[in-house]
């Protein structure tokens, strides 16, 4: 069993990534590893060990950024591609979606970037903004600043509970129940098996809402 030891690690099978943000597997590889033949393009983000293609939890956090762009205005990879390296340049890093400008003058510079390119109206820039900064206020960082616990979208509305998180310290960084150690697919796979979620919760000693919310978030990622 893979073990994380931190945001940086190499952790998660691009498999596993996609499930987690329920996106095809081939969109996250073309981001992860890019895409060769006919329509080749290079990837979105800088993998934390170029020599494996496990993605650390630090990738899965840009890969969750970039979704949410994606999914506003269905913007092309090759649009995405060109917004982040104008924002790399601007900011002078080489992994702009992890910076801690992101969340202030960062989001901004991207957002007019996008716009430019696509030639988004005003009020598109605003539902773009507005999905950027959802994104990024599902993502914790610790003291160091690194990005340290995300809570995954698991409902389609804006308003998704931060009942389910994932942590690159907590069960090898695979999601759980928030404030807990319990694995989500733990619950749904009793709750497939016959349990009850009032059992389950009065098993665990946790709220019936959490269990509800794994089971939902589970049921979403297998679909």
């Amino acid at each position: 069993m893979k073990t994380a030891l931190g945001p940086e690690t190499p952790n998660y099978f691009i498999g596993e990534a996609a499930r987690y943000l329920r996106a095809p597997y081939s969109t996250v590889y073309a981001w992860s590893i890019g895409r060769v033949g006919a329509s080749a393009s290079p990837a979105l983000i800088v993998l934390a060990d170029p020599n494996t293609p496990l993605l650390s939890f630090s990738n899965l956090v840009e890969l969750h950024v970039i979704q949410a762009m994606r999914k506003c205005h269905n913007l092309s990879t090759q649009t995405i591609r060109k917004g982040i390296t104008y924002l790399g340049r601007k900011l002078g890093v080489k992994r702009p979606l992890l910076d801690q400008e992101m969340l202030t003058n960062g989001k901004d510079l991207l957002i007019e970037r996008l716009g430019q390119l696509v030639n988004i109206s005003s009020n598109g820039q605003m539902h773009l903004r507005e999905a950027i900064e959802s994104s990024l206020a599902r993502v914790e960082r610790d003291d160091s600043g690194l990005y340290s616990r995300m809570f995954p979208f698991t409902r389609p509305g804006r308003d998704d509970p931060k009942l389910v998180t994932l942590n690159p310290y907590v069960c090898s960084g695979r999601p759980c129940v928030v404030g807990t150690r319990l694995p989500t697919n733990v619950i749904a796979s009793r709750h497939r098996a016959g349990d009850g979620i009032m059992f389950l919760a009065d098993d665990y000693s946790i709220d019936v809402e959490k269990i509800e919310e794994a089971i939902r978030y589970e049921s979403r990622i297998a679909a």
